[in-house]
């Protein structure tokens, strides 16, 4: 979702919802993986200076920190990203 304040076109906020099933994590079904959902948040604003466009940028991905494994091959895992912040700031010349 992503939202632009009519009375403030410069502004947005967006947000997502990620969700994983469960998932079998070798080839004979022997181990589950649970699943899970994550919200990612995030802001945009848009200005400009010096007769230049700018966009700076703000967001949380994983904002409640959910945990589980990906399953990259039978009996082979990694942990999924925990909670991560990042910002940008970007321009047009």
């Amino acid at each position: 979702m992503d939202y632009v304040w009519p009375f403030l076109s410069s502004v947005s906020v967006d947000a997502s919802v990620n969700a994983q099933s469960r998932q079998f994590g070798q080839f004979d079904n022997a181990v589950k993986i649970r699943g899970y959902q994550s919200l990612d948040i995030g802001g945009r604003y848009k200005y400009s200076m010096a007769g230049h466009r700018f966009t700076a940028r703000f967001q949380v991905s994983n904002l409640t920190n959910a945990y589980s494994l990906v399953v990259l091959g039978s009996g082979f895992y990694i942990p999924t990203s925990g909670r991560t912040a990042s910002a940008y700031l970007s321009t047009d010349w």
